[in-house]
């Protein structure tokens, strides 16, 4: 496959990836909804990266930073997911919306640098 259509393939994929990561096709609704959009949008942002990196669009050593913030937004996740099992739900939220401010700036640096 030439560089060009490997190319072509990842912006078309980092494009589906920040449509879905959007919501385009349905807001989640309720926090458990939510969550399990923030997990699954997660894993999408190391899938682009990893991808990036296969086509040669992203250094590894930009895709080790995208890890290592990934792992923390993870952590984040998990937070909110014990501090809604504990009932206390406004710190739950609160940090669900800090990881999924986090992950939006992290689909922002993915694409910007695929992009290149």
């Amino acid at each position: 496959m030439t560089k060009f259509w490997a190319e072509t393939l990842l912006v078309s994929f980092l494009i589906l990836t920040t449509a879905t990561a959007c919501s385009l096709f349905a807001t989640p609704k309720g926090f458990d909804q939510q969550l399990a959009y923030a997990y699954s949008t997660e894993t999408a942002l190391l899938d682009a990266a990893a991808n990036a990196v296969t086509v040669g669009t992203l250094s590894v050593t930009d895709a080790e930073q995208v890890v290592k913030i990934a792992d923390q937004v993870k952590l984040m996740l998990d937070t909110a997911k014990g501090l809604a099992v504990t009932g206390d739900l406004d710190r739950a939220e609160a940090q669900l919306e800090l990881a999924l401010n986090v992950m939006k700036e992290l689909q922002v640096y993915v694409n910007k640098k695929a992009l290149k």
